[in-house]
């Protein structure tokens, strides 16, 4: 099978771009080009199905496949035109991939109407050959936990550093890997940098590396204990994979599509309390619902007593999700496509 793919190797960072580096190093028997004028069975696209690609695809008679992640929702916003481009390309695709159960209720409420075609939810799959973890020995008194990702407040980094400050352990260490993300016209510059003024401040325990290499990051993660990642509305973080198969289980609360990828890989706090409504991001990072001091303290004091027990289960859980798996089921999805008898297909082991 011949597939086009819009992204070719690169060392930028951001999820889309970590995503195509392993599919791309994992492809199994598929044949994948980037260009658009190569000959093709199938062709994939990430969020954005431009008009003059999708006639192009279609004079040839070739299915087009959508990949996508989440929506604007920013009521301090238009985020109707900025959704409106994703209305279009779901509009325009012959099949849908969502990276997460949440990924797709959360566009479907948004688009306001059935997806009348075959969709597959397949996580995103982590390469379990880059990341893997380190022998050591773990030392709850000196616990080092780990928050990697862009830091903007929809990641409530500045609330995993209410609660971790609130533990009061000075001989803990929280190490914090990722940059201040400008991404206007969703997050408004002078919030990003009140934000991060307020949320990056010095402190003898807390250690900002800010945005590293995608070379660098599996050495990064091997040498943490805890990934911490509070991250609300979610769909499908590759920080969250890359930690399990660093050995890393996770601490994250119900939200969004993060649990699906946890499972029993760490703890996730909280009873599902995500609704799909709108939330103001742009001018406050107030409104954005906090981290239950108790749940979180009961849940890193349990992870902390019985931390061999969640490193293994985060080793399997990786397992579970490696990118081959994840390769082989887009490519059982393009067969369906192809043969005319996709239908929507749950994500499954």
């Amino acid at each position: 099978m011949r597939l086009f793919f819009p992204y070719k190797p690169s060392e930028k960072i951001g999820g889309p771009t970590a995503f195509a580096n392993s599919f791309l190093r994992h492809t199994q028997g598929l044949s994948v080009t980037a260009d658009m004028e190569e000959d093709v069975d199938i062709a994939l696209f990430f969020v954005h199905i431009a008009e003059e690609a999708a006639r192009k695809y279609d004079t040839r008679g070739i299915p087009k496949v959508l990949r996508l992640d989440n929506i604007y929702h920013d009521p301090a916003i238009d985020y109707s035109g900025l959704n409106a481009p994703i209305f279009e390309a779901i509009d325009r695709a012959d099949a849908i991939v969502f990276q997460s159960d949440f990924s797709r209720r959360f566009i479907s409420h948004y688009y306001g109407k059935p997806i009348d075609k075959p969709w597959a939810i397949i996580h995103n799959g982590v390469d379990n050959q880059l990341f893997s973890p380190r022998e050591k020995r773990f030392d709850p008194d000196r616990a080092r936990l780990l928050f990697t990702g862009a830091i903007h407040p929809q990641k409530r980094l500045h609330e995993a550093l209410r609660l971790f400050r609130m533990w009061n352990k000075p001989d803990w260490k929280f190490l914090v890997a990722g940059g201040l993300l400008h991404y206007p016209p969703y997050l408004d510059d002078a919030l990003q940098d009140a934000y991060g003024d307020a949320v990056l401040q010095p402190a003898p325990n807390v250690h900002y590396w800010g945005n590293q290499p995608r070379a660098r990051l599996p050495k990064l993660m091997a040498a943490a204990d805890i990934c911490f990642f509070p991250s609300y509305r979610d769909s499908c973080p590759n920080a969250v994979l890359e930690a399990l198969a660093s050995g890393l289980p996770v601490l994250c609360e119900r939200s969004g599509g993060i649990p699906e990828l946890v499972g029993n890989g760490g703890v996730i706090v909280g009873d599902g309390t995500d609704d799909l409504e709108p939330r103001n991001y742009q001018t406050s990072w107030d409104s954005i619902v906090l981290l239950d001091d108790t749940l979180f303290t009961e849940a890193i004091e349990d992870m902390v007593a019985n931390y061999s027990d969640y490193r293994e289960r985060a080793l399997a859980r990786a397992q579970e999700l490696d990118i081959s798996h994840t390769v082989r089921k887009y490519t059982q999805f393009f067969e369906a496509v192809l043969n005319g008898t996709a239908g929507n297909m749950e994500e499954a082991s």
